[in-house]
């Protein structure tokens, strides 16, 4: 008689130690239940307060029918000058597509220059008006920023320079995400400690998590999200 067992993939971490802006939401990067036929997934969340911390976090699931790719995968990335970091292609035809610096550490005096490409045909490439990120530096690293991106090409892509010393960032671009959650949660305040809620996500073929201050707070929370997702395997 065959048994049905349940099955979990590697834990992950779509969100490591991100320090939230003063009201601005940073998103985990994208959750994939479809491909691989999973149902759900167990997410925490981990919130470490500043010890003048004086706002709610709120986290919020936005799901999403074709999810987000890497553009430039995450990592250290070397000195590369003339935006020759050039990342994937993405075919986002017919969607609303929005494109997410996910920058670490700049390395000593290093900065990372980023800008959106757009092609009719994935071959020739021309440089998105509007698509160029604000300059990361230390002063302004371990962040995320988003562009939404409204040109009609069929194809965007992500590239990049790196001068003066090697920085940690990646680059994804997300497709078709709901605007509004399906779920939202806030985390109470607690400065100086951290606190943890724990979800479960079901139902969504790929979803991502937002995260940000319920209000105005220049003393920022810092982020970790790690899931599990399961299946059920049949023998």
């Amino acid at each position: 008689m065959a048994t049905g067992k349940r099955v979990f993939r590697t834990l992950a971490t779509p969100m490591n130690a991100v320090t939230l802006g003063d009201t601005a939401e940073s998103f985990s990067s994208d959750v994939d239940l479809e491909t691989n036929g999973y149902i759900g997934s167990h997410v925490a969340v981990d919130v470490t307060f500043h010890a003048s911390g004086a706002q709610n976090v709120v986290v919020s699931v936005y799901g999403s029918l074709d999810g987000s790719t890497q553009s430039i995968a995450p990592g250290s990335h070397a000195i590369t000058e003339g935006y020759a970091l050039l990342g994937s292609a993405v075919d986002v035809l017919g969607k609303s597509a929005v494109v997410t610096l996910k920058a670490g550490t700049n390395g000593e005096d290093g900065t990372v220059d980023i800008k959106i490409q757009e092609s009719d045909d994935s071959t020739t490439w021309t440089d998105w008006t509007g698509g160029a990120f604000t300059q990361v530096t230390e002063d302004n690293d371990n962040a995320t920023y988003e562009k939404a991106y409204t040109g009609a090409k069929q194809y965007i892509r992500a590239v990049g320079q790196v001068l003066l010393a090697a920085c940690e960032f990646g680059v994804d671009i997300g497709t078709n995400y709901d605007d509004v959650p399906v779920f939202s949660q806030e985390v109470a305040v607690s400065a100086g400690s951290s606190r943890q809620i724990s979800l479960v996500v079901t139902d969504l073929a790929h979803y991502r998590i937002g995260v940000k201050h319920a209000a105005s707070d220049t003393n920022h929370a810092t982020v970790t999200i790690t899931e599990q997702s399961w299946r059920y395997d049949i023998s």
